[in-house]
C-alpha cells in the first residue's frame, strides 16, 4: 500500500511541475482569458487544434457580444479602411496605422533600432539578411527583453517581472506593446480566432493561403529566424509574461486560416506591432 502511495505521489509531482516551454493560460501572470491557445508553439499543433470545440465557440460568441465587430473595408480592388500615420519622434520614421474596431494598430512592423537612446536594444534586435526583405519592408526582429524595454521595466530573460499594463516597451510615445487580451480583442473584432489569420494576412507574399487583408492590418510573412522561413510565418510579441523564461506571442501561418496565441522562450526574436494608448 505504501509503495502505491509513493508512486502516485511522484506522478502527481511530475504533472504539477510541467515544462517551462509549454504552459496553459492559467500559468501566465497577466493572462485573463481562456481563449489563449496553450502550448509552446501554436504552429506545431495539428490542424485539429485550430478547429473550435463547441464550448470554445460558445465562449467566443459570448465574448463577441460585448465587442463590436468591424466591417471588412478592403478587397482586391478597393481599400476603404480608416488609415492614419504615426511619426516616431525618436528617429523620425513614419508608420502607417489603421483603425480596427475601437483599436488603432500599426499597419507596419516596428523598425526602431537606436541602442544608444534605448540600451535594451543592444545585441537584442536585428534585421533579416535579404535586402528586399530587410528592415524597410519587414521591420526589425526583437527579443522579448528588447520589445519590453528591459532596462526600464526589468522584464528580461530568466526573471518574472509581472509588468503593470499597458507597457510602452519599445513602442513610440503614446503607443504600447499589446498584451494577449488586446490581441484576442482584435481576433474577435475581425470575426473570430479561427478566421483571423485570413483576415489579417496580406493579399500576397505568403507561399500558400494568402490572406484577404480585409481590415488593412497587412501582416507580412516575414518569418522569425533565418531567411529560409520568409513566406511561411510571422510572429508578434505580446506584453503578457508566462512561465519562468517565457512570454506569449501571436502567430500567423501559411497553412492555417486561424490566428494563434502561445507561449515560448523570451530569447526568441519576433516582430512588434504597437497599439495606441
Amino acid at each position: 500500500m505504501k509503495k502505491i502511495f509513493v508512486v502516485l505521489s511522484v506522478v502527481a509531482f511530475l504533472v504539477a511541475c510541467g515544462d517551462d516551454d509549454s504552459w496553459s493560460p492559467s500559468d501566465a501572470d497577466n493572462s485573463r482569458s481562456s481563449s489563449v491557445i496553450p502550448g509552446s508553439d501554436p504552429e506545431s499543433s495539428s490542424a485539429e487544434k485550430n478547429k473550435s470545440s463547441s464550448s470554445s465557440a460558445d465562449k467566443e460568441e459570448s465574448s463577441s457580444s460585448s465587442v463590436a465587430l468591424a466591417v471588412p473595408c478592403k478587397t482586391e480592388t478597393e481599400d476603404n479602411c480608416e488609415y492614419d500615420s504615426l511619426t516616431d519622434e525618436r528617429d523620425g520614421q513614419t508608420y502607417k496605422t489603421v483603425k480596427i474596431g475601437s483599436q488603432w494598430w500599426m499597419a507596419e512592423n516596428l523598425n526602431y533600432d537606436d541602442s544608444t537612446v534605448t540600451p535594451s536594444l543592444s545585441a537584442r534586435s536585428w534585421c533579416r539578411d535579404e535586402v528586399d526583405k530587410g528592415c524597410e519592408v519587414a521591420g526589425r526582429l526583437y527579443t522579448w527583453a528588447a520589445a519590453m524595454d528591459s532596462v526600464k521595466t526589468g522584464c528580461g530573460y530568466g526573471v518574472n517581472c509581472s509588468p503593470t499594463l499597458p507597457v510602452q516597451g519599445i513602442c513610440p510615445r503614446g503607443w504600447h506593446l499589446p498584451d494577449s487580451t488586446e490581441w484576442e480583442t482584435l481576433f474577435i473584432v475581425v470575426g473570430n480566432r479561427n478566421s483571423a489569420g485570413t483576415a489579417l494576412k496580406t493579399q500576397s507574399g505568403w507561399l500558400d493561403n494568402n490572406g484577404t487583408d480585409a481590415f488593412g492590418f497587412s501582416a507580412l510573412p516575414v518569418g522569425h529566424g533565418g531567411s529560409e522561413d520568409y513566406g511561411y510565418t510571422t510572429k508578434f510579441w505580446t506584453a503578457t509574461e508566462g512561465a519562468t523564461g517565457g512570454a506569449y506571442y501571436m502567430s500567423l501561418n501559411r497553412i492555417y486560416e486561424s490566428a494563434g496565441l502561445g507561449g515560448i522562450s523570451k530569447e526568441q526574436a519576433f516582430s512588434v506591432r504597437c497599439v495606441k494608448d
